[in-house]
């Protein structure tokens, strides 16, 4: 199943991107959507309890991921290879 990825973003552009991604984000909440901030966390942990295929698995049926302020915390360190993943797995919106 092919997806779009739309990777947005530059300094210039930065402040208009990350207004366009908590808009669709909020839209897609009102449609039923949910959101998530222990994404990152949560496949780590997958990758320790052995579960990382089927939890991957699970999230490639997931329609929209909105990725922003990665940076803001520390990330597990299978971060960079699990955001990486899940881009080449579904429909990714990355903010930088």
């Amino acid at each position: 199943m092919a997806h779009d990825t739309a990777s947005v973003g530059s300094i210039l552009r930065e402040r208009s991107c990350r207004h366009l991604a908590q808009a669709i984000g909020q839209a897609a909440i009102q449609q039923g959507y949910r959101e998530t901030h222990k994404l990152l966390d949560d496949l780590a942990e997958a990758t320790i309890n052995r579960t990382r295929k089927q939890h991957m698995e699970l999230l490639a049926t997931v329609p929209l991921f909105i990725i922003d302020d990665l940076g803001m915390r520390k990330l597990p360190v299978t971060a960079a290879a699990d955001v990486l993943k899940l881009r080449a797995l579904t429909s990714a919106f990355a903010l930088p």
